[in-house]
């Protein structure tokens, strides 16, 4: 046993005698080797297309989910590095009613919102849109639907409630005769 510990104790510190001893050759880098050599116009990213302007629809029944959901596009959205725009729509009122059967009698009616939530994604590279919607479209909550197109001025202007009162007075102030000197 005690051979042993001599021949383990003399082996690690003939060992890191000789590392001790052994000279560290180092090497040096000029200046020229810091720099890459690459011809002039050499580009080297792929342009990828972007798309100017999507916009992700939200409808739904249930006001907390679809808001969440929209809460989640919007996050995914800005995880991806996406700039987004994100407005509600008012809700439309549906009035639905069930009829009894082989006749024409109401049974029941109910009545229903629609909420509308809308996502537009500003400037979504091309690479980066399958992968944005693979995601959304794989964690769509029960009762939520989502449409995706490409954004107008139509889509632009419903998002503006209009202004009945100033309507009603720029129409009163075209109906009054003008006065001509």
């Amino acid at each position: 046993m005690d051979l042993l510990r001599r021949t383990l104790l003399s082996a690690v510190s003939f060992s890191r005698l000789k590392c001790m001893n052994q000279t560290i050759r180092r090497f040096s880098i000029t200046r020229l080797g810091l720099y890459k050599w690459e011809p002039d116009g050499l580009v080297t990213e792929p342009d990828i297309p972007p798309y100017p302007g999507v916009l992700v629809k939200l409808q739904g029944y249930d006001y907390t989910i679809l808001e969440t959901y929209a809460k989640y596009v919007n996050r995914i959205a800005g995880i991806m590095r996406v700039e987004t725009n994100m407005w509600p729509l008012p809700a439309q009122k549906l009035e639905m009613q069930t009829l009894q059967a082989n006749s024409t009698k109401i049974q029941s009616t109910c009545n229903l919102n629609v909420y509308q939530r809308v996502v537009e994604l500003q400037n979504i590279d091309s690479t980066k849109l399958p992968i944005f919607l693979d995601n959304i479209w794989s964690h769509i909550p029960e009762g939520v639907k989502v449409t995706v197109a490409e954004s107008t001025d139509e889509e632009q202007e419903a998002r503006y409630v209009p202004d009945h009162a100033k309507q009603q007075l720029i129409d009163a102030l075209g109906e009054l005769p003008s006065k001509k000197k």
